[in-house]
Formats: C-alpha cells, sequence, structure tokens
C-alpha cells in the first residue's frame, strides 16, 4: 500500500467518532489545503475547512460519519476512492447515506487537496453556509 493511500484511509477512520473530523483536519491537512464539495462549497485553509464543518454539524445535527469505502486507488500523489458515507445524528442514527467519489491529492505527508463527487440530492437540505457556492 502506498504511504498516500495509507494517510487517506487514516484520515477517513477518525471521521467514526465525535469529534474525528476535525481532528482529522489538523492531523492530515497541510495549513493552506483545499477542500470542495464540488458545485456545493470551497473552502481553503485549515480555519475555513473546520468552520464548514462545524456549521454543518450545527444545522444537521450530525458529528460522525461511518464510511464504506468499496475502492481506493494512488497514481501519483493523488488518491481516488469510492465511498458510502453514513452521516449519524447525536442519538447514533443515520439520517442520511450518500455515494461519493473522492479525489486526495497528497504531498509531503500531508493532504493538500481534496474534492468529493455527489448527488447533492441526497443531502438533507441545501447547503447555504461556509464557503457555499452561490
Amino acid at each position: 500500500m502506498s504511504d498516500q493511500i495509507a494517510i487517506v484511509e487514516a484520515f477517513l477512520a477518525t471521521w467514526d467518532t465525535p469529534g474525528g473530523w476535525e481532528r482529522g483536519v489538523q492531523e492530515y491537512f497541510s495549513d493552506d489545503s483545499v477542500y470542495e464539495n464540488i458545485g456545493m462549497s470551497k473552502s481553503v485553509g485549515i480555519d475555513e475547512i473546520l468552520e464548514f464543518a462545524r456549521h454543518y454539524d450545527r444545522t444537521t445535527g450530525g458529528g460522525i460519519m461511518h464510511v464504506r469505502t468499496s475502492a481506493i486507488a494512488c497514481a501519483g500523489h493523488m488518491v481516488l476512492t469510492e465511498r458510502v458515507d453514513d452521516m449519524v445524528d447525536g442519538h447514533g442514527n443515520v439520517f442520511f447515506t450518500t455515494p461519493v467519489m473522492g479525489a486526495f491529492e497528497v504531498r509531503n505527508g500531508k493532504i493538500v487537496a481534496w474534492r468529493d463527487y455527489f448527488d447533492t440530492a441526497s443531502l438533507p437540505q441545501p447547503y447555504d453556509g461556509p464557503g457555499a457556492l452561490s
């Protein structure tokens, strides 16, 4: 397994615990990382990425995500994932599930770019928070 895949898998594994997504961003991302939910939002830098996550958790009541990766591949600095993400509320109930294609760029041991592609119709509500695209 490549180092890049190991970093992405370790980051995805953090999502399964309360606060894990934030800890994962702080540990695995570069200071100037770019995170995009294609067609929905774009965040640049750790602070903006964390604000996106906090806003989303506040408005949806989420906080943990169970990730089921069905395929992962690495080409150079790029790691591509095919996943199914289950957002879980504070009571442990899955309140939405979405299939996702993710593209992670990993350089010098850090994630410097992350783009997720998914059908936004699967989301429980339109996103209008930090980094929202108009």
